[in-house]
């Protein structure tokens, strides 16, 4: 990873996800979250969601729910 850019499965990446899963739900809502992940992955420049990358979605999912940005 480049210095400066954040890695998807990080921690600290979870409210940047976040802030991109409720600008899709409000752009395409509603919308399944298999196609939000594809969408936010391909922005990322990310291929295939493995476990890892699915597992920092769905932490990123909860963290908009719990403030609001998005209803599940």
């Amino acid at each position: 990873r480049a210095p400066g850019y954040l890695e998807f499965t990080e921690p600290s990446s979870r409210a940047q996800i976040a802030f991109q899963i409720a600008a899709v739900v409000e752009a395409a809502g509603p919308i399944h979250q298999d196609d939000v992940l594809a969408l936010i992955r391909e922005s990322w420049g990310l291929g295939r969601a493995g476990a890892r990358m699915r597992d920092a979605f769905h932490h990123a999912v909860s963290y908009a729910q719990g403030r609001d940005q998005i209803e599940v």
